[in-house]
Formats: C-alpha cells, sequence, structure tokens
C-alpha cells in the first residue's frame, strides 16, 4: 500500500505544472507578466512616438516583436543618453498590473513602503513596472538604473544613481 501511495505521488510530481506566468524574450531582456493583457496594456502605454509600430503598418506587427522592439530601443537609447555601453546581463522586466502589486513587492524586498509606481532591484536585477501608470519616461528612469547598476563595478552613491536616472527621464520627455 505505501509503495502505491508513493508511486501515485511520484507520477505526479513528473506532471507539468500549469504556470500563470508568460515570458519574452528580447535582445537584451526577459519581460515576465502573468496575463498577456498586462503586455498588451504595457505596449499601449509604452509609445515610442508618431508611428509607434517602428514603421510598419499595426496589422503587421505582432505585439511581442513590438514590444521587444520598443524594450531594446529605449534600453540602447538610455545608454546612448548616459554614454554607458555595456551588454545588460539577465536584466528582468516584471510587468505588474498595478502600483499596489509593485509596492507589496518593493515591500517584501526592503521592507519599506516608498509609494513607488517602478523601480529597478540590483539584488534581483529586475525592472519592476506597474502597467497601469507605465510610459517611456518610467520605462526609461528604471532602465538607466539597470544600465548604471551594470556598467560600474563600484555602485556610486543613492542619490547619483537617482540624478542621473531624472536625466535620462528628462531627455525622453524632452523628445516626445
Amino acid at each position: 500500500m505505501r509503495f502505491r501511495l508513493f508511486f501515485i505521488i511520484f507520477l505526479f510530481g513528473l506532471l507539468p505544472v500549469e504556470s500563470s506566468a508568460a515570458e519574452l524574450e528580447t535582445r537584451l531582456a526577459r519581460l515576465e507578466f502573468r496575463d498577456p493583457a498586462l503586455l498588451q496594456q504595457f505596449n499601449s502605454r509604452v509609445r515610442l512616438g508618431l508611428s509607434n509600430s517602428l514603421g510598419r503598418l499595426r496589422s503587421q506587427v505582432l505585439i511581442e516583436d513590438d514590444v521587444s522592439n520598443k524594450v531594446d530601443l529605449i534600453y540602447g537609447r538610455v545608454q546612448e543618453i548616459l554614454d554607458m555601453h555595456s551588454r545588460p546581463e539577465g536584466l528582468t522586466i516584471v510587468l505588474l498590473p498595478s502600483e499596489a502589486e509593485v509596492q507589496q513587492v518593493y515591500q517584501k524586498q526592503y521592507n519599506r513602503h516608498p509609494g513607488y509606481i517602478a523601480f529597478f532591484s540590483p539584488e534581483q536585477n529586475s525592472i519592476y513596472l506597474a502597467v497601469d501608470k507605465v510610459d517611456i519616461r518610467v520605462l526609461a528612469h528604471e532602465m538607466a538604473h539597470a544600465v548604471i547598476h551594470q556598467f560600474f563595478q563600484k555602485r556610486p552613491p543613492e542619490r547619483v544613481h537617482e540624478l542621473l536616472a531624472q536625466y535620462v527621464e528628462r531627455q525622453f520627455k524632452a523628445s516626445r
């Protein structure tokens, strides 16, 4: 009887587990999201400019390709603005539905509640974004933190980090 119970438990352990998370790999980052609707919302909120579809007809562009291209283009632009060029290693962008969920993650990681709509976690090498609040400037700001973190062997003071990220954000605001 014990063997039969053990065997059944073993077989259930081999079954694939249904995961509610999805991923999108770009050249420079990996996006994680629970629901494809989050990717759609992210895509519609992060606007590159007038075309917003990289010069192609919208009907011909898969959302995954559009998001991937946007993320890589924005990351490259952030590197240009900062003049810090290094290939990101294992950068993850986590799309969360709301500011409250971003704050929950921050609270769990840092045991503080600052009220951010997005943040970069150097320990996780991850950007966490509230998709309902994100825009190109927020994404560029957080990507600046990631670029700075990747570029320097010794981390600059937090105030310098923030000033550089704000500078990048202003550059994106000015180019709209």
